[in-house]
């Protein structure tokens, strides 16, 4: 039997949503603050609440990692930025770590990103 001075509390999605994301607050070895290579950049739960594009991008850079991987080169075409020439740039990790846990805003990479 309940006391009178008990509630019940039942927690719907959204409830129990904010109460987790209390829990965020900690670190972990599995998913450190600082980059390590090899490690993930959010925890799951994080990559579950962003878009697709995001979990998908970190899935494949987890994977490359694996393999000794720490950068990513691409081309930009001479008609993005309306050069002489297309352009190779290169993207490291640890860079898309900071992106990924909100550490840096770097503007160069933002755009590259939203290409």
């Amino acid at each position: 039997a309940s006391s009178s001075s008990e509630k019940s509390v039942a927690c719907g999605p959204s409830q129990r949503k904010e109460i987790d994301e209390g829990l965020n607050f900690f670190t972990s070895d599995e998913v450190p603050d600082e980059y390590e290579h090899g490690k993930p950049f959010l925890y799951r739960w994080d990559l579950l609440d962003g878009p697709w594009e995001l979990n998908k991008l970190h899935g494949w850079i987890i994977a490359v990692m694996k393999q000794g991987i720490r950068a990513i080169t691409t081309r930009i075409p001479k008609k993005v930025f309306l050069g002489a020439r297309d352009y190779e740039i290169v993207i490291d990790f640890e860079d898309l770590h900071k992106i990924y846990r909100h550490q840096h805003l770097d503007v160069q990479l933002i755009t590259v990103w939203c290409l």
